[in-house]
C-alpha cells in the first residue's frame, strides 16, 4: 500500500530542492529510481525547462526523432516546439490547481498515444512537474 504522507513529504522535500536551485540527496535519490524506468519521465521547473529526464526517454527521443534532447531545453523541444500544447498545458494546469492531472495525449512526434501524469512538485508555490508518459494501449 502507498504511504501518501511520506509521497508528499518526498515530493515536498524534491520541490524544495527544485525550488532553492540546487540537486541534493531527494532529487539524486528520485532521479535513480526514474533512471530504472522504461517509462518517459520528466521532471520541469516553473519556467518549463527539463531539470531531469531519464535515459529512456532520452534514448527513445533519439530514435524517433533522430534529434537530442538535454537537460536545460524546453518542455516544448519534446514536442517539437508545437505551442498548440502550450494553450492547454497539463503541466501548467497541475501547477496552477496544485493536484495531480492525467490525460491520453497523441505525440505530435510519432502520433502515439500515451497516457501522461503530471505530478505538481508544491513548496512555496510550485516549483515543477513530475511528467510520466506510458503508451496507451487502448
Amino acid at each position: 500500500m502507498v504511504n501518501l504522507e511520506l509521497l508528499k513529504q518526498l515530493t515536498q522535500e524534491l520541490a524544495e530542492e527544485i525550488k532553492l536551485g540546487k540537486n541534493g540527496n531527494t532529487f539524486n535519490s528520485i532521479c535513480s529510481i526514474f533512471d530504472n524506468l522504461e517509462s518517459y519521465v520528466a521532471i520541469v521547473n516553473s519556467d518549463c525547462k527539463l531539470i531531469y529526464l531519464n535515459p529512456s526517454a532520452i534514448r527513445n527521443y533519439k530514435i524517433r526523432t533522430n534529434m537530442d534532447i538535454k537537460i536545460g531545453d524546453n518542455c516544448l523541444k519534446l514536442l517539437q516546439d508545437n505551442k498548440e500544447f502550450c494553450l492547454d498545458c497539463l503541466s501548467q494546469r497541475c501547477k496552477n490547481q496544485r493536484k495531480v492531472l492525467s490525460e491520453i495525449m497523441t505525440s505530435p512526434n510519432t502520433g502515439i498515444k500515451y497516457w501522461r501524469t503530471c505530478i505538481p512538485l508544491i513548496y512555496n508555490g510550485t516549483s515543477g512537474v513530475i511528467e510520466i508518459l506510458e503508451r496507451h494501449h487502448g
